[in-house]
C-alpha cells in the first residue's frame, strides 16, 4: 500500500508595520503605541515624549481626530521638548491623533 501525503503550506504574511511609533519615555522607552492612522493614540495620549518613525512622513495633531494644532515630520525624534510649533510651543506631552501623510 503507497501513501500519498498532499502537504499544503499557507503564507501567513506578518502583520504590517505601524508607520511610527510613539514612546511617553526619551530615546524611544516606556510604555508605546504603533500604527499607520490613529484618531486617538488612547493611553499615549497627551503623554508622547519620543517618536520612531518607520520611513513615512506623519502629521501630528494636537486634538483628536486630527484636530488642533498640527506638524508634519519624517524624522525620528527623540525628545519631542526639542521639536517647536511656529508659536514657540514644543511638541512633548501633546500628541493625540496622527495620520500617515
Amino acid at each position: 500500500m503507497t501513501a500519498t501525503i498532499a502537504a499544503g503550506c499557507t503564507l501567513v504574511g506578518s502583520q504590517a508595520a505601524s508607520a511610527t511609533t510613539l514612546h511617553d519615555g526619551l530615546n524611544y522607552s516606556g510604555d508605546s503605541y504603533g500604527a499607520d492612522n490613529s484618531t486617538w493614540v488612547g493611553s499615549l495620549n497627551d503623554r508622547a515624549t519620543s517618536i520612531k518613525n518607520y520611513g513615512y512622513t506623519i502629521s501630528w495633531f494636537n486634538d483628536v481626530n486630527y484636530g488642533g494644532d498640527g506638524l508634519r515630520t519624517y524624522n525620528d525624534y527623540n525628545d519631542l521638548r526639542s521639536v517647536q510649533d511656529w508659536q514657540g510651543y514644543n511638541w512633548n506631552d501633546r500628541i493625540s491623533s496622527y495620520k500617515r501623510s
